[in-house]
């Protein structure tokens, strides 16, 4: 028979909303034996150590003389007992001598039955294995009326995590990551651990992973984590897997169901199949959305190995933000469309966050606001084009409304007459630079960013005033201009813009 210890005791015969609130440090004391507190002096009779008290604030009262529960627990230190857990109210002074003594003090709800308690505990010394499995159905089982009740896999993983005192990730069968527990620290450290079933340690850490299945049909896996895991971890994630199995199962029908009649509606409005507005209205209705204000495409762009996992997770994104929007698939990522109401700075932001805190390397583009769904298709065309223009510095989302002059580039970058411009202005200068590796198409730019500054393009590029003006001249020679002709700097600085796009593409490509 193993030993019974405190955390043995909290976890398999305790209440859940039990909770420790002194002497932490003695959780892997022994219990030999639960003893309930009597209302007559003395409370506890033939104490030998290691019992597992069972106090209540009431009977203290009702002793006479009355007995604090910090004289209580200064007595019990002599046995000494394994713990004291408490119905009641706990003070601070009884706190204090708990964590004097390393005497776990835990604290059960006012409703809860100390006679229960008893009988629980019995029950895990009398017979280990016996009370692990009991308690390892009863945690399947309220996982099963989670998903029944409509919980979500998310709640279901944070009272897999409440219930094991461990933290909880659920990871796809490709291994992307599905959801964590609420609480959890480690989720960095969770995104770069790959799935796979057995115990692994990672960074100080035990992660045990159980594989999720049905019918044959490898779902994706439960990874449980703590500093040291123990049988009865492991025991209860089995049990568990099959209700997280039956809602991974039950969320991706629901999600084939819902994509395929979304994704319908949206891509039969973009290519003009969908026009007659009162049906538009109907099905948008059915599908909890209002088409009826302006909306502005956004899409979403993540890594191509990480796009399967942001499809599979952005319901739940949307639903978090508190957001009801039509989206589909996008070959970058996801694309939605956003009502004008909600297309606000703080929304956008809210938005960014919730993806990024998965996603950290997406990119955000937005189009215009368009009044009708017939002209849903321009925002998306906005979108996407700002989706060809290079990564912002500090990662944030662009808008079709702020780029300025690249509104008349993107449309245009790729056409013969674009093509022959840009070549014929800044070919030779492109030429050099790859030749010679040398900077001059850099000092161009910034020279314009400087509005033609020398003082500051120099402090820019941290050059001497004498190096930059012999960087200037070497341009005009190569190039065949004159930089001090307006006419010949819009057109660089043209030439400048549309290499940032074509640069770019090629990059993607």
């Amino acid at each position: 028979m193993p030993l019974i210890t405190v955390h043995d005791a909290l976890r398999l015969a305790l209440p859940v909303s039990t909770r420790v609130v002194a002497g932490h440090s003695g959780l892997q004391r022994h219990v030999t034996w639960p003893a309930v507190a009597r209302a007559v002096a003395p409370i506890f009779s033939d104490l030998r150590g290691g019992e597992f008290a069972l106090v209540s604030i009431l009977s203290l009262r009702d002793i006479d003389p009355p007995l604090s529960l910090a004289v209580l627990v200064e007595r019990l230190s002599s046995v000494p007992v394994s713990a004291v857990t408490v119905v009641g109210n706990i003070d601070a002074k009884a706190i204090e001598i708990a964590d004097i003594h390393q005497i776990p003090l835990v604290q059960c709800a006012n409703d809860v039955d100390i006679r229960e308690i008893e009988r629980e505990l019995q029950r895990l010394i009398s017979d280990y294995d016996a009370q692990l499995e009991r308690r390892a159905a009863q945690i399947a089982l309220e996982l099963g009326e989670l998903s029944l009740a409509g919980g979500g896999i998310g709640v279901m993983a944070t009272t897999l995590a409440q219930r094991t005192g461990r933290h909880v990730a659920i990871f796809s069968d490709k291994g992307d990551l599905l959801v964590t527990d609420e609480q959890n620290p480690h989720v960095d450290l969770i995104r770069q651990y790959m799935p796979r079933a057995g115990s692994t340690q990672v960074a100080g850490l035990e992660f045990w992973c159980h594989p999720l299945v049905a019918v044959d049909h490898a779902l994706g896996y439960t990874v449980l984590i703590g500093p040291t895991l123990a049988e009865s971890d492991r025991q209860t994630v089995r049990r568990a897997s099959m209700a997280l199995a039956l809602e991974l199962t039950k969320n991706q029908a629901l999600n084939a169901v819902e994509a395929r009649y979304r994704g319908n509606f949206v891509e039969q409005l973009l290519s003009g199949q969908l026009t007659d507005q009162i049906v538009i209205q109907q099905r948008a209705r059915e599908l909890g959305f209002d088409v009826r204000q302006p909306h502005c495409a956004v899409i979403i762009a993540v890594p191509v190995q990480q796009i399967p996992a942001l499809q599979t997770q952005f319901s739940g994104v949307l639903h978090d933000v508190g957001l009801s929007a039509p989206w589909i698939v996008h070959t970058k990522g996801v694309m939605l469309f956003v009502p004008k109401a909600t297309n606000s700075a703080p929304f956008i932001t809210e938005l960014w966050s919730a993806v990024s805190s998965k996603f950290p390397q997406l990119r955000m583009t937005i189009g215009r606001s368009v009044a009708s769904t017939a002209d849903w298709h321009r925002s998306v065309q906005e979108a996407e084009q700002v989706l060809r223009l290079p990564k912002p510095s500090q990662a944030a989302p662009m808008s079709y409304d702020t780029v300025g002059v690249f509104q008349l580039l993107l449309p245009m970058a790729h056409t013969s007459e674009t093509m022959a411009f840009y070549r014929a202005h800044l070919g030779p200068l492109l030429d050099y630079d790859r030749e010679q590796r040398g900077e001059l198409l850099h000092t161009l730019e910034a020279y314009f960013d400087c509005a033609g500054n020398l003082a500051r393009t120099a402090e820019l590029i941290h050059v001497h005033r004498n190096t930059l003006l012999y960087r200037l001249s070497r341009i005009s020679q190569i190039c065949h201009v004159a930089l001090d002709d307006s006419e010949t700097r819009l057109s660089l600085w043209l030439a400048v813009k549309l290499h940032h796009i074509l640069a770019h593409i090629e990059e993607s490509n």
